[in-house]
C-alpha cells in the first residue's frame, strides 16, 4: 500500500485507507468484486462480521460502513493487525472491530453471519472446513481469490460442507463466489 491516504468508493460504501505495509488497498480485482458484493448484499444491519486475513481491513471495515454490528478480523502478519487498528481509527470504528494474530483456530466457539476471506483458493480449500463450522445457520461465505481452474474444486468443497453456492463472479484472472450455510 502506497504511503498517503485514500478513500475507497464502490457503490454506498466509503473506507479511508491510512498508510502502511499491509496488502489490500481495494484496487485489486479480488478486493473490488469483493467490495461489489458486499454492496449487494441485503440485511448486513447488526451482522458479526469474520475478516480472514485482513490486511488492511478494507473488507470489514466496508461491512461496518454498510451496517454490520462487529467485525473480528485476524492476519498471520504483525503488519497487517497494526494496519488494520490504524484503519479502524480513522474510520472512527475502532469500538467494532477486533483485530488478532492467529488463525480460525482461536475462534472454535464463534459464530458468525458473513465470513470475508480474499484469500489463494489453495488456503480457502484448507480452511473450508473451519469457515463452514464458523457460520451462523444461513451464514455466507465470501471468498475470493480462486483462480479459474481451482473454481469447481472450491465450489464442491462448499457443497461437501453443507454449503450451497449463490452467486459467482468471473473476473479476468480470478472468480469470486458468494455461498450460504442452511440452504437447499
Amino acid at each position: 500500500m502506497n504511503s498517503v491516504r485514500r478513500t475507497v468508493h464502490v457503490g454506498r460504501i466509503r473506507v479511508c485507507l491510512g498508510p502502511g505495509r499491509a496488502f489490500g488497498s481495494g484496487e485489486h480485482e479480488t478486493t473490488k468484486s469483493c467490495l461489489q458484493a458486499l454492496v449487494g448484499l441485503a440485511d448486513l444491519e447488526g451482522a458479526a462480521v469474520l475478516d480472514v486475513g485482513c490486511g488492511t481491513g478494507v473488507l470489514g471495515l466496508a461491512a461496518l460502513d454498510l451496517g454490520a454490528g462487529r467485525v473480528v478480523a485476524f492476519d498471520t502478519d504483525r503488519d497487517a493487525l497494526e494496519t488494520t487498528r490504524a484503519n479502524a481509527v480513522l474510520n472512527g470504528v475502532s469500538d467494532r472491530i477486533s483485530v488478532f494474530l492467529g488463525d480460525t483456530r482461536a475462534l472454535h466457539s464463534a459464530r458468525f453471519d458473513l465470513i470475508l476471506a480474499n484469500l489463494y483458493g489453495d488456503l480457502l480449500l484448507a480452511f473450508m472446513d473451519s469457515l463452514a463450522a464458523l457460520l451462523a445457520p444461513r451464514g455466507r461465505l465470501l471468498m475470493s481469490g480462486i483462480r479459474w481452474e481451482d473454481r469447481f474444486e472450491l465450489e464442491k468443497s462448499a457443497e461437501r460442507h453443507g454449503l450451497s453456492i449463490r452467486s459467482v463472479w468471473m473476473l479476468p484472472e480470478y472468480v469470486t463466489v458468494l455461498a450460504q450455510a442452511g440452504c437447499d
